[in-house]
């Protein structure tokens, strides 16, 4: 393996260990292989990996450790390398997520959907392709409208694209009030905490009753060796955000919020957690 890949054998030794101790690899004998855990991670660790890469990754993290502030992903200036990968990230979180939410969109018989932070508009082409509503608005930041028109450039498509910070929920609110469902997925990681509760409680008080708020997420694990909330610890201490919420810290934001908490779901090949919430 070292002669194959070109890296040192003892360094590889020492990371192979390491992959094994956290779950990521089983060992028979002589034989390495990812393990179930891996599996289901290893397609997002490629991403995150081709996503760091558009950043000076190493010289931020030496300012943020030595007490530099971190770097707010949404003040972040992006060129269209890195567009063009955060959208085929966030593309590979709506082809597997997607069919579960659709699911739950139909049998609530849900015809407008807000998905905030929806990049260039992937889970909601999915959730159209797969019935589950009639009406769209993606939101997010205007440095993915391009990438937005270019998805759906030749389509007669009822989706709209919104350009927001989604900081900003002054200018959220007006755009949620006639939801049947807001979708926060794969965002909150990047944000504070008190963003993060503003961003809900904007969504809660917008909300008419009946509607719902679905927000996926990689949640900590808590006292568990190794889960996929992990993977995220440097993006975290880069932005300075700090997310570390559980699913059940998650789970009561939303209900002191006004959100009545009806599922919390996670399946195999999805390295995080959906909560769904309802407006009472």
């Amino acid at each position: 393996m070292a002669r194959a890949t070109g890296v040192e054998k003892s360094s590889l030794a020492i990371l192979l260990a390491l992959m094994e101790k956290g779950g990521m690899l089983e060992r028979d004998g002589k034989q390495v292989a990812l393990s179930g855990e891996g599996r289901r991670l290893f397609p997002l660790v490629v991403l995150e990996s081709a996503l760091n890469h558009e950043w000076p990754l190493v010289d931020r993290m030496v300012k943020v450790l030595r007490g530099a502030p971190g770097h707010d992903y949404m003040d972040a200036e992006t060129g269209p390398a890195f567009v063009e990968k955060y959208c085929k990230a966030m593309e590979v979180n709506a082809n597997a997520l997607s069919p579960r939410i659709a699911r739950e969109l139909r049998r609530a018989a849900v015809c407008k959907v807000v998905d905030l932070g929806g990049a260039d508009g992937a889970m909601m082409e999915r959730l159209f392709h797969l019935g589950a509503a009639v009406e769209g608005v993606v939101i997010d930041r205007s440095i993915m409208h391009a990438a937005f028109n270019n998805r759906f450039r030749g389509t007669d498509s009822p989706i709209q694209f919104i350009p927001a910070d989604l900081r900003d929920v002054d200018r959220l609110a007006p755009f949620l009030g006639d939801a049947d469902a807001v979708i926060i997925s794969n965002v909150l990681h990047m944000m504070s905490l008190s963003c993060v509760e503003r961003l809900v409680a904007c969504a809660a008080g917008a909300a008419t009753a009946g509607s719902a708020i679905y927000i996926y997420d990689l949640f900590d694990a808590g006292e568990a060796v190794f889960d996929t909330a992990s993977i995220m610890t440097v993006d975290w201490m880069l932005q300075g955000t700090g997310f570390m919420m559980t699913t059940e810290e998650m789970a009561l934001l939303m209900q002191n919020a006004g959100f009545e908490i009806q599922t919390r779901s996670s399946w195999p090949g999805l390295p995080g957690t959906l909560i769904i919430g309802r407006k009472q």
